[in-house]
């Protein structure tokens, strides 16, 4: 099967062969010289000179450390909901004891600077901030904020709030600076930007949100980032970690630094706009405000069927919508280790697929 979603993405062979090396121990000289190397080249693919983690798990595994680290009981959390993932966020903060207020937009849209600076304000007239939650990249709807102008108003009207990023579809992907933006958390997992097998969470940390992690206890035992620290100043990962999947990223982060950032930024846009311009001449629509570089959301009177005729027919899986979007849409993954030729190949056989429903362009 061909996949063609958001994430997982397929593997190129280097990272693979990666993966299938004999197991190292992991508490190896070799496997601490591995890390090393992977957490450097990480630290530049976040564009920062700070702390930067891996856990073992999928993404939300390091979206739930970061909370447990830094939200607590009668904290206040904003949580900025676009899609199905910004739901996930306040879930997982009211779960740690906060009381969590919204600023909510339908699915499709974003959520903008002046919209966040009228909703700060009225909080903060009443109550302090422990941390916002924003989504840089929706996955449910493709929609991307502009995490750095946000991150901007939040330091201006309450510096001391911890900002906090779900870039799981944005690391490695489009831009994201997390030093000269002031982004105190930024969460990823190994499947998206950094094209290996999932069962990794990639955590960076600023130097105050590292420094809070250490001072106070988390509500965590598995994925207490605090403990996290610790090992990691040993040169370790905590638990027995994935150390196949550590090889992986280490190939995999090691060939995006070797082709530069803003050539991997500026690839992932052109092969948004090339599927936008190959989905709209066959006849399908944009979801929404779509700006993601991860993915393309359309939708099409058919969609539901053109999507199994790729999978039954073609041997290619496309992603169906999620949660209300579901089989209304269907989004096309061009992160990672996507090219303009593979796209390509996807748009042939949905030529052969409209042709036989009689919806050729």
């Amino acid at each position: 099967m061909k996949l063609y979603t958001p994430g997982p993405v397929p593997v190129p062979e280097d990272v693979m062969a990666a993966a299938s090396r004999p197991v190292l121990h992991h508490h190896s000289e070799e496997f601490r010289q591995m890390l090393q190397e992977t957490t450097r080249d990480l630290r530049s693919i976040f564009c920062t000179s700070q702390t930067v983690v891996m856990l073992s798990g999928s993404a939300m595994t390091g979206i739930e450390s970061v909370a447990g680290c830094c939200i607590h009981p009668g904290d206040h959390v904003l949580v900025l909901c676009h899609g199905r993932f910004g739901d996930r966020l306040a879930t997982c903060s009211a779960l740690r004891g906060a009381t969590v207020h919204t600023l909510s937009e339908p699915w499709g849209e974003g959520i903008d600077v002046e919209q966040l600076r009228h909703h700060l304000t009225q909080l903060l007239g009443t109550l302090r901030l422990r941390a916002v939650w924003m989504v840089h990249s929706e996955t449910s709807t493709g929609v991307a904020l502009d995490i750095k102008a946000l991150s901007a108003v939040i330091h201006e009207l309450t510096p001391e709030t911890f900002v906090l990023v779900d870039g799981v579809t944005s690391i490695a992907i489009q831009e994201v600076r997390a030093d000269d933006w002031k982004l105190d958390a930024v969460v990823t997992g190994a499947q998206k930007g950094l094209f290996s097998p999932p069962g990794l969470a990639i955590v960076s940390l600023s130097a105050r949100l590292e420094e809070y992690a250490r001072r106070n206890a988390s509500s965590l035992y598995v994925n207490d980032m605090r403990r996290v620290l610790e090992v990691g100043d040993k040169g370790l990962m905590l638990w027995t970690p994935p150390v196949t999947i550590v090889s992986a990223v280490q190939t995999a982060a090691r060939r995006i630094v070797r082709s530069g950032l803003d050539t991997v930024w500026r690839e992932h846009a052109e092969r948004r706009d090339y599927v936008r311009h190959q989905a709209t001449q066959r006849g399908f629509e944009l979801y929404g405000q779509g700006s993601s570089q991860a993915l393309v959301v359309v939708s099409h009177r058919r969609v539901n069927d053109i999507r199994i005729a790729l999978r039954d027919r073609f041997s290619m899986l496309v992603a169906d919508g999620q949660d209300q979007l579901a089989g209304r849409v269907m989004r096309i993954g061009i992160c990672g280790s996507y090219t303009t030729d593979s796209l390509a190949e996807l748009f042939r056989a949905m030529d052969t697929i409209l042709g036989d429903f009689g919806e050729a362009p």
